[in-house]
C-alpha cells in the first residue's frame, strides 16, 4: 500500500473496493446475511481504496467513482426486481391491512 499511491493504477482501488460491493450486493439481494466482522474488514478495505484514490489524477478518480456508482445502481435495481422482495412486500402490505 505504500508503493501503490505512486502508481496511477485504477485496478488497485477497484480491487480493494470490490469485496464491499460483493458483501453489500449479496446481502441486498438476500442471498446471505453479512456479519459485523465482515463489514469491519470490507469497510477498512473501502477506506484504503479511497485513500489510494486520493493521490490519483482527476480522470482516474472520475473513472473509479463512475464504476462505484454503476455497481451500486445495478445492485439496487436488481434488488428491487427480485421476486422474493416483491413477495415479501405484498405479504407485508397484506398484514398492514
Amino acid at each position: 500500500m505504500l508503493v501503490a499511491p505512486t502508481l496511477d493504477n485504477l485496478l488497485i482501488p477497484w480491487l480493494l473496493a470490490l469485496p464491499v460491493f460483493l458483501d453489500w450486493g449479496t446481502q441486498k439481494l438476500r442471498l446471505r446475511e453479512s456479519s459485523n466482522k465482515l463489514r469491519l474488514v470490507t469497510g477498512f478495505m473501502l477506506g484504503a481504496a479511497s485513500a489510494l484514490a486520493q493521490s490519483m489524477s482527476a480522470i482516474s478518480k472520475v473513472s473509479i467513482l463512475t464504476s462505484y456508482v454503476a455497481m451500486s445502481v445495478f445492485i439496487i435495481h436488481s434488488s428491487r426486481l427480485s421476486s422474493s422482495t416483491l413477495v415479501e412486500e405484498k405479504s407485508y402490505k397484506a398484514r398492514l391491512g
